[in-house]
């Protein structure tokens, strides 16, 4: 199904952005004042969309605190870049109008990786109108604001990304999905999901380990543990699984302008982004680790075979099921089992992924366990069901709980060995 489109900036935005950074001289005061060249150019944009803050450049005087030659490049040759590629947006989107994908409605919208690079200039654009409440804040301005030190972090990875391409333009396209369950004739579905007591697709190996990350595992489909406003706070405010991963593939932020929230049985499939930050930490130990090359391979339509399925967890705060048997409801359960299998069953979108939809593996781990507080037994379980009914063995990783992850793999080798179906383990829970 084709895309609709609506338009990026209004045009008294969009006047005000290319007087300011249209004129502006290359160069730029690395000292501090940004009162000349494309960086004051650039401030005084920020202030006059931020005007409550005093110190809008705040979060990247922090960012490169102590590199003095990583500002020094920033400032002189990354911002002027930047502002030049983000003035390409009439002429690479015409109109100033998007592809994007509502919620309800099947769909693909593909872009070459220029076109993403103009986009994710984000603080050209509308954030405040009525019809974007539906759709995750897409605006640089809270990083460049903010001075926690995982704040800084993530903005060092997306100046890393502009640093990067600027030397080298970047090849192939990305595509962004929204696919569904019981929409478009999705095989094995029914229109209310799938037949899970029905189901004699067996039981497909499981490994757990307690080391190693999803973003390194190779050949598999990547699990982002969303939010169902894509992205959650990579932008402002959240440093785990999903703004990590967000955060060091700056690409995947382009999906924050497109996605409206997900629907209880939508994902979002993103394929042909790079990778090209590594971090340290997590959550408010977080730290840029330098740049990284990414060792995905090409895929042979001339772009990148990475692809993520972004699907997010029940919350449990908001419903009052953190206690252990309320997950174990099937009702519940269901919920999840078809979140998942949403994101897992690539097949009905063969014909736009290639060969990414016969990855034979997916990778994941403990999906909605941490702030959502789901049970990782249960959760594991139910990831497995879905990976076996869409035809995929499960890489897990328990991100260090290594008993768990000994436990669950010795229990599922066992299942496997004895030829259970994703039926009968359904009955069972």
């Amino acid at each position: 199904m084709a895309s609709l489109g609506r338009c990026l900036v209004a045009d008294a935005k969009w006047a005000t952005v290319t007087e300011a950074l249209g004129g502006a001289p290359l160069g730029a005061d690395i000292q501090g004042d940004f009162s000349t060249g494309v960086a004051g150019a650039f401030a005084q944009l920020l202030y006059k969309y931020c005007p409550q803050r005093p110190r809008a450049m705040s979060g990247l005087e922090r960012a490169f605190k102590g590199d003095e030659a990583a500002a020094r490049e920033f400032w002189g040759e990354t911002l002027p870049f930047m502002a030049a590629r983000a003035l390409e947006l009439p002429s690479l989107f015409p109109g100033r109008v998007i592809g994007h994908l509502p919620a309800g409605r099947d769909g693909q919208v593909s872009m070459s990786r220029r076109h993403a690079s103009c986009l994710l200039f984000l603080c050209t654009f509308n954030e405040e109108s009525e019809a974007m409440k539906s759709y995750n804040r897409a605006t640089l301005l809270p990083l460049l604001v903010k001075r926690e030190k995982q704040e800084n972090a993530k903005l060092r990875c997306f100046m890393n990304y502009f640093n990067r391409i600027r030397r080298e333009e970047p090849e192939g396209n990305l595509c962004f999905i929204r696919t569904s369950v019981g929409r478009g004739g999705a095989k094995h579905t029914r229109p209310d999901g799938v037949d899970w007591a029905g189901s004699s697709r067996p039981l497909l190996p499981l490994t757990a380990s307690a080391d190693g990350t999803i973003e390194d595992t190779r050949d598999a489909l990547h699990v982002d543990f969303a939010n169902r406003m894509i992205g959650g706070g990579v932008i402002s405010g959240g440093c785990v699984q999903e703004e990590i991963r967000f955060a060091i593939c700056p690409e995947l932020t382009v999906s924050l302008l497109l996605c409206e929230a997900m629907g209880e049985k939508e994902a979002i499939l993103i394929s042909g982004f790079e990778r090209f930050s590594s971090c340290t930490g997590y959550a408010g130990t977080l730290d840029w680790g330098g740049d990284h090359r990414d060792p995905c391979p090409w895929s042979a339509d001339g772009s990148l075979a990475s692809i993520v399925t972004c699907i997010d967890a029940t919350d449990y705060r908001l419903r009052g099921y953190d206690i252990f048997e309320v997950q174990l409801e099937r009702e519940v359960m269901q919920r999840e089992l078809l979140k998942s299998f949403a994101g897992f069953n690539l097949a009905p979108w063969g014909h736009v992924l290639g060969e990414r939809a016969s990855l034979p593996t997916v990778a994941t781990g403990n999906w909605g366990c941490g702030a959502f507080g789901g049970h990782k037994e249960i959760k594991a379980l139910l990831q497995w069901m879905s990976a076996s009914q869409c035809g995929l063995s499960v890489r897990y990783m328990s991100f260090g709980e290594r008993e768990f992850a000994e436990e669950l793999g010795e229990l599922c080798a066992a299942l496997v060995s004895q030829g259970v179906t994703v039926g009968q383990l359904w009955a069972a829970c």
